[in-house]
């Protein structure tokens, strides 16, 4: 991820999530259009990713 700048208010920080794409879903996300592709973009439910100091 990135550090926010901290020159700019709050609500104008750029935030950003990892969206996970299933396979099942290429297709859909690579093809489709916008709109189509925008409805595959949710939050990955906690414990799916592992995470560990680097």
């Amino acid at each position: 991820m990135h550090k926010p700048d901290p020159s700019l208010p709050a609500d104008q920080h750029d935030k950003r999530s990892v969206i996970q794409i299933e396979m099942d879903d290429m297709d859909q996300w690579l093809e489709e259009t916008q709109k189509e592709a925008s409805e595959l973009l949710r939050l990955t439910p906690g414990g799916v990713f592992d995470a560990s100091p680097a």
